[in-house]
């Protein structure tokens, strides 16, 4: 496995880097304005980054733009307006665009990496203590099968490389991303022989916070967008990309994650069957009804609940609402229409590049088999949402807490937008194309773009504002020494602890997999399902009861339990004085900032 992710990898960047043979896009000699637009791009990225660079954040916040000013992203805005107008100009400029692209995309999803020292999110902790145990162990039980492909990957970086498996974790998505993205982007466009590059903005229009931090399925996000641009030479009838290396990276995508895998594979197989209109319906059917039976299979097979029903059809939890406020900032109100409208956006873009496409299709009976085969991807994107449709509506994971019983239908949204970008691609290109004769339209579209991209590196992080209101805290310093005051005063005696979701990452990195208990119960809570999570929630949400507390201790099977609290949890306050009187104990930690209840039997 780790021969077939690095061999991929490898080859993904071979197909990256430049030819020696003139590209499509010809290398005209820049003139002065290219050149004063390359130094605002440069002014604005070091802009960008001279702030970023300074940040820390240590303590709990909702969201960065608590502690960076959201208008430091009108720096990024102005590169991304000129990109566009070098992009649209001609002479036509060089491969050096596809690096300044590469560098923009950088520089909006490493945000995270770099202003959240101590980690970002949840996920990512769980998948970094794994590859840490398997380092230090070799093996991990169970066996996970379904991440293999990232964790051979990061191994493989640490064994080899001798890079630390945090630095490779937090680094890995982000800088694969803005390379491998913004490469395979600029090999489609390229092969589609248009006067304008316009269209490579269209992976700005990617759901940016895909590709932040590290976990299988945004490495799995990246091999799918790799996929779905270096397929369309293939589509055009143009032999440069073998075949073998788009089933290599399908094989690999499976390897990582099997929610991106299959819908990889599926379209891999799609592109093979083209040309045979019945064999292409039935690959399409089957893959329209092929995540929810995978889902079902896997349930039963793994005795967790998956309740199916078409009686009770769950609309409320559709995420295909149209968004619209008016909370009389212009501003505000603009970002947010791009923001929570992005696949209805691209839906209208995919429209318009499948009218292009269509318009080819007049031309010549060649150009006809070959326009038809780009609508491929309009095919695929089809699948994706008749998947998501079934496993939003008709489907119920209640293994997972309630509030994330649709995560899995939600990332199949992704992939459909991942799908789309090459029809918003043609789409753009061929606006500016039409556009072209008339400055004052091409600048307002190419304005328009660039105001696009600038909400959407807002929209990319958590936010708390008057149209979004983040319910997730960062890891903070003030966790770090909680756990370490905890695991002090548990001393060598079995326990568990109900905290949240930051707690029990800490948890994880510092301890590891450190205490189970009745073979599945790890000693903290975790949110994506568990008994103890559940308690936890009792305890935090409804009342802190001593019974409550043993009846956790019961499940494990323990005589000692920790119960904490941290001060931005809803009425901590409440939640803390009716604690102290059921407590056999209680300490806090970082001036109130965490307080830690202790029961004993």
């Amino acid at each position: 496995m780790i021969g077939l992710i690095t061999f991929a990898s490898a080859l993904s960047v071979y197909f990256l880097l430049p030819n020696e043979s003139p590209p499509p896009f010809s290398h005209e000699k820049r003139g002065s304005s290219a050149w004063l637009a390359i130094a605002g791009i440069l002014i604005s990225i070091s802009a960008w980054w001279s702030v970023i660079l300074k940040v820390e954040i240590l303590e709990s916040v909702r969201t960065p733009w608590e502690i960076i000013n959201p208008i430091l992203i009108i720096a990024l805005g102005i590169g991304v307006f000129l990109l566009a107008l070098i992009l649209n100009s001609k002479p036509h400029s060089s491969q050096s665009d596809k690096w300044i692209t590469a560098i923009i995309f950088f520089s909006i999803v490493a945000m995270a990496a770099t202003v959240y020292p101590l980690g970002y999110g949840f996920d990512p902790f769980i998948h970094r203590a794994t590859v840490a145990h398997i380092a230090e162990f070799g093996t991990i039980t169970p066996k996970p099968f379904y991440y293999i492909g990232q964790y051979a990957l990061e191994l493989f970086a640490n064994k080899i490389f001798f890079l630390p498996i945090k630095f490779v974790d937090i680094w890995l998505v982000p800088f694969l991303s803005a390379i491998l993205i913004t490469g395979s982007a600029w090999i489609g466009l390229s092969k589609l022989k248009s006067d304008s590059k316009l269209g490579l903005l269209a992976i700005f229009l990617l759901p940016l916070d895909a590709f932040i931090t590290t976990t299988p399925q945004s490495l799995a996000y990246v091999l799918t967008a790799c996929l779905v641009f270096l397929s369309i030479p293939r589509l055009i009838n143009d032999k440069s990309i073998p075949p073998w290396l788009l089933i290599l990276i399908a094989l690999t995508t499976i390897g990582i994650h099997p929610l991106a895998g299959i819908p990889a594979a599926i379209f891999v197989v799609l592109i093979f069957v083209r040309n045979h209109r019945w064999l292409l319906i039935l690959v399409a059917i089957f893959g329209s009804l092929s995540l929810p039976a995978v889902f079902v299979l896997q349930a039963s097979s793994s005795d967790l609940t998956i309740n199916f029903s078409l009686t009770d059809l769950a609309w409320n939890q559709l995420n295909l609402g149209f968004f619209f406020a008016n909370n009389f900032s212009t501003w505000f109100d603009g970002m947010y229409l791009i923001i929570d409208n992005l696949l209805w956006i691209l839906i209208i873009l995919a429209i318009i590049g499948f009218i292009v496409v269509r318009k080819m299709t007049s031309m010549t009976s060649t150009t006809s088999m070959i326009s038809n085969h780009l609508n491929l991807f309009l095919i695929a994107a089809i699948i994706w949402i008749i998947n998501y449709l079934i496993l939003t509506l008709t489907l119920e994971f209640e293994f997972l807490i309630e509030y994330e019983r649709t995560n899995y239908a939600d990332r199949l949204l992704i992939i459909t937008m991942i799908f789309l970008i090459p029809h918003a691609m043609i789409a753009i290109t061929e606006i500016s194309k039409i556009i072209k004769n008339s400055r004052a339209l091409s600048v307002s579209f190419i304005t328009i773009l660039a105001l696009a991209v600038t909400a959407q590196i807002y929209g990319a992080y958590p936010r708390h504002d008057n149209y979004a209101r983040s319910a997730g805290f960062n890891v903070s310093e003030d966790d770090i020494s909680v756990a370490y005051a905890i695991e002090s005063a548990g001393k060598d005696q079995d326990f568990i602890v109900l905290a949240n979701q930051a707690v029990s990452s800490v948890a994880l990195q510092e301890f590891g997999f450190k205490k189970y208990y009745n073979n599945d119960i790890f000693y903290y809570p975790i949110p994506t399902g568990g008994e103890l999570y559940n308690y936890f929630l009792e305890m935090a949400d409804d009342e802190p009861t001593r019974e409550t507390m043993i009846s956790a201790m019961d499940l494990a099977g323990v005589d000692l339990g920790f119960f904490v609290v941290n001060d931005y949890w809803w009425q901590a306050d409440v939640i803390i004085e009716h604690a102290k009187n059921q407590a056999d104990d209680w300490f806090s930690v970082g001036a109130g900032a965490v307080t830690v209840f202790i029961y004993e039997r």
